[in-house]
C-alpha cells in the first residue's frame, strides 16, 4: 500500500512539473499564487 502511495505521489508530482513547464511558470510562483488564493479564500469566507 505505501509504494502505491509514493507511486501515486510521484506521478502527481511529475505531471505537476509538466503543467507548470507549459505555462512556463516556476514551482515558486506557483506556490505563492496558491498561498496568496488561499488567504483570500479564508478572507472571503470569514465575511
Amino acid at each position: 500500500m505505501a509504494d502505491d502511495i509514493e507511486k501515486t505521489c510521484g506521478f502527481v508530482r511529475a505531471r505537476l512539473r509538466d503543467a507548470l513547464g507549459i505555462m512556463e511558470m516556476s514551482e515558486d510562483d506557483y506556490m505563492q499564487r496558491l498561498k496568496d488564493s488561499m488567504r483570500l479564500l479564508a478572507n472571503a469566507l470569514r465575511r
